[in-house]
């Protein structure tokens, strides 16, 4: 439909990577500010409430990752952000036999704050 677009940051190279999303069911992101949502200090806060900085760090880090960002939005329906990060090709794997220092590394959790 009409109501709906998507927006891309850059081009995505062949490799593997790994897509995290986040949706929402909120009120959509209009087409007029979607286009701009990457622009350092744009926000449709009122002043004092956002600095607009968010989505324009995530863009930098994605950005010298060698990733991208997709995001997709739908008015009256929510927006969904996907993050693709290519996949680390120089990681070094220990060998079976060797006991890994700190186990807790591959564990984590994610927090949303709004």
């Amino acid at each position: 439909g009409k109501h709906h677009l998507s927006v891309q940051t850059g081009e995505i190279m062949p490799g593997n990577y790994a897509c995290i999303s986040v949706s929402d069911t909120g009120e959509g992101i209009p087409p007029h500010v979607l286009e701009h949502v990457f622009e350092p200090f744009f926000t449709t806060k009122p002043r004092g409430k956002g600095t607009g900085m968010g989505l324009a760090m995530v863009y930098g880090f994605v950005q010298q990752s060698g990733g991208l960002i997709k995001i997709y939005s739908e008015v009256g329906h929510g927006t969904t952000v996907s993050l693709y990060l290519p996949f680390a090709s120089d990681v070094h794997i220990p060998e079976k036999n060797t006991p890994l220092i700190n186990s807790r590394l591959s564990k984590g959790k994610v927090l949303i704050v709004e």
